[in-house]
């Protein structure tokens, strides 16, 4: 198998939505946002304490020292927003397109 390589965008949908699925099989209710929402990628509520957060999702398919991230007078401040960091497997193991 040549080496398979996706492109930012995928790397970047497929990291808000691996966070938000591991988000829900913690409990909590994860709603990713439009990919045009400035600073938010994924919207999070807590059905037992009633509390709401905002994070933003970096993901990357290499391996990085650092993650550049916005500026931060263009992030969003306060306790209830953060960010998550998912790298991804460079190599997937037995990744087929379904389509052939």
């Amino acid at each position: 198998m040549r080496n398979h390589r996706l492109s930012k965008d995928l790397i970047a949908n497929a990291g808000v939505h691996f966070v938000a699925m591991e988000l829900c099989l913690r409990g909590l209710v994860a709603v990713p946002t439009a990919r045009n929402t400035r600073g938010i990628d994924i919207l999070v509520y807590n059905p037992k304490s009633g509390a709401t957060g905002a994070l933003q999702v970096k993901a990357s398919q290499d391996h990085r020292s650092f993650w550049p991230t916005p500026a931060p007078e263009r992030c969003l401040n306060g306790n209830e927003n953060a960010w998550a960091f998912v790298r991804t497997n460079k190599k997937p193991n037995n990744l087929k397109p379904f389509w052939r």
